[in-house]
């Protein structure tokens, strides 16, 4: 079900919003983007599948604003599929990908300028800040040993960005070939950019910093185990994809070893979700347990 408020007029940003069971989040997104941007945007909330009454909430927010559409979805079709699907009613030259968890400042619009003033084809990501406007970790190294090494003694090591706010234009993203569909949740990000990587195409970050509130739907309903079960699941889809088996296993061994000095609570967490997905008989495919 597609609730479109306004067939008409242009726009330079779709903003694309994925929603499940984050109905409040997503209002509190939505409040900020009406109070911060000034320049001509549509913003898409596709909802997959909430059962919380976020189709509702989200209804009552946007109070028919023309500038608003709303996507509801039969089923949880994951995070990749459902941006995807929000592309296919965007009408701004810039997609703006962003985590109902997020809030947006007036910045953003200067942000939106730099990059429709731009003619490379980049891909664009914008620093996070916690609830206390602290700068919060918004990247890492791609998972390679290669990667890892030059981060060590100093060198040029590739990045990639978390997927909570990821900017670019519409034939960038139709050049990296879309969201990876591969990821039911997670490591979509992380492909994204590795493809990125691959096909050449710079990494930009914007001045123009979000709030990342961090409790989006899977923190409310997941332990911490069977969160990072899943997390470990799509790391290995993505390695055994990218024929980085080898990497994924050195690096596994390599960061529990060093959770167990800084953190050994959590590496006990990390330990047992890495055995439980060596030893079910289908580690990589996350169909069978959304």
């Amino acid at each position: 079900m597609v609730e479109n408020f306004d067939a008409n007029g242009s726009v330079d940003v779709s903003v694309i919003i994925v929603n499940f069971n984050s109905g409040d989040l997503t209002c509190r997104c939505l409040a900020s983007i009406k109070d911060s941007l000034a320049i001509p945007y549509e913003v898409i909330v596709v909802d997959n599948a909430s059962n919380d009454g976020s189709v509702n909430s989200i209804r009552a927010h946007v109070g028919g604003d023309p500038r608003f559409t709303l996507v509801a979805i039969s089923q949880n079709i994951g995070f990749a599929k459902a941006n995807n699907h929000g592309v296919r009613q965007a009408r701004g030259r810039i997609l703006h990908f962003l985590n109902p968890d997020t809030i947006v400042f007036r910045e953003l619009s200067e942000a939106y300028r730099q990059i429709m003033e731009s003619s490379e084809p980049t891909l664009y990501v914008t620093p996070l800040l916690d609830e206390q406007k602290h700068p919060t970790k918004s990247s890492g190294v791609l998972p390679t040993l290669k990667d890892y090494w030059c981060e060590i003694v100093g060198g040029s090591a590739r990045r990639w960005w978390v997927g909570a706010s990821v900017l670019m234009k519409k034939d960038v993203f139709h050049a990296l070939g879309g969201w990876p569909e591969d990821y039911f949740m997670y490591a979509e990000d992380l492909d994204l950019f590795y493809r990125a990587h691959l096909l050449h195409i710079p990494i930009a970050v914007l001045p123009a910093p979000l709030m990342h509130v961090g409790r989006g739907s899977t923190q409310r309903v997941w332990s911490p185990v069977r969160r990072s079960i899943r997390t470990r699941r799509s790391y290995r889809k993505f390695a055994k994809k990218y024929g980085l088996l080898p990497d994924y296993y050195i690096l596994s061994v390599l960061t529990l070893l060093r959770m167990l000095i800084r953190n050994p609570r959590e590496a006990w967490v990390e330990l047992r979700a890495l055995f439980i997905i060596l030893l079910e008989p289908h580690g990589d495919d996350d169909s069978a347990h959304r």
